[in-house]
């Protein structure tokens, strides 16, 4: 994104010893149709950010806290994009076919653990939803990524309606994983129970005890220790503030929709309190 002559001096006379800035490629409007539209300038010093700027297109240089009013806009939409590349990523190459085998090996073999009848359908709901989680991360990972794809590569615009889409897509991810790592830790004294029975080789006959063996390495994959010390793990990670506190007295007691609520007011806090710190305009 190129700046006229007026806005490139603006730019330059802020600047600090030994900075360079660059402009993101694309601008915001709160709505497509507005003729007044922002530019986001980041200065930089060997590669670190040390503050930005916010000019507006009608305006020039705006006042401090409208300028961090708008930065917030930016960076949310930035971070939501890499969470998309990372966070994101990282959880939709789970394996649902590997999910889907368990829960055909437990229904085929259920007759091998009779007095866990009931272990069984607990397990295979939380398979269940496990897959159908992994399904929908998936299409939240594309639709941030054709989200941020065409802001960068379409209209160069970024709105207030496509800034909020992306943010619920955000919402709907950090409920899925935390709602489905409660659930999975609350049932794995279920799978737990599925896991003894399968490990004791009195239960079953000589040929029968093959097929215990598989499901149960299967098994101890999701829900053996290894496994479920990643998850309580990850439950700790989720409730800890951005100074690495934790911000509940017992893990996992907020409900889905509080702990997203609280997350995102907690992140927006952060980032205008960091906004104010950095933000070059007067």
């Amino acid at each position: 994104m190129q700046l006229n002559q007026q806005f490139q001096e603006i730019a330059e006379k802020y600047k600090q010893d030994n900075e360079k800035f660059e402009v993101y490629s694309y601008v915001f409007k709160y709505v497509e149709t507005d003729e007044e539209f922002y530019y986001y300038i980041l200065y930089k010093k060997y590669q670190q950010g040390k503050g930005n700027m916010v000019l507006s297109s009608k305006r020039g240089l705006i006042d401090k806290q409208e300028a961090v009013k708008i930065a917030y806009f930016f960076l949310t939409h930035n971070g939501t994009a890499k969470a998309a590349n990372h966070v994101i990523n990282k959880n939709r190459k789970r394996s649902k076919e590997y999910v889907e085998e368990l829960i055909e090996l437990l229904l085929k073999n259920r007759h091998l653990l009779k007095p866990l009848q009931g272990s069984i359908d607990i397990v295979i709901d939380i398979l269940t939803l496990q897959a159908k989680n992994t399904e929908r991360i998936n299409q939240i990972y594309q639709e941030l990524l054709e989200l941020d794809q065409g802001i960068h590569t379409g209209t160069k615009v970024l709105t207030k309606e496509l800034w909020q889409k992306g943010r619920n897509l955000m919402k709907d991810f950090d409920a899925l994983v935390y709602s489905e790592v409660k659930e999975v830790i609350n049932n794995i004294p279920e799978a737990e129970k599925i896991m003894s029975y399968l490990n004791e080789r009195r239960h079953f006959s000589f040929i029968d005890r093959f097929k215990a063996r598989k499901i149960a390495g299967k098994m101890e994959k999701l829900y053996g220790a290894e496994a479920k010390q990643d998850l309580l793990n990850s439950l700790e990670g989720f409730e800890k503030d951005f100074q690495g506190n934790f911000f509940t007295k017992t893990r996992g007691e907020l409900s889905t929709d509080e702990y997203v609520q609280f997350i995102h007011q907690m992140a927006e806090y952060e980032y205008k309190k960091n906004l104010l710190e950095i933000c070059r305009n007067p």
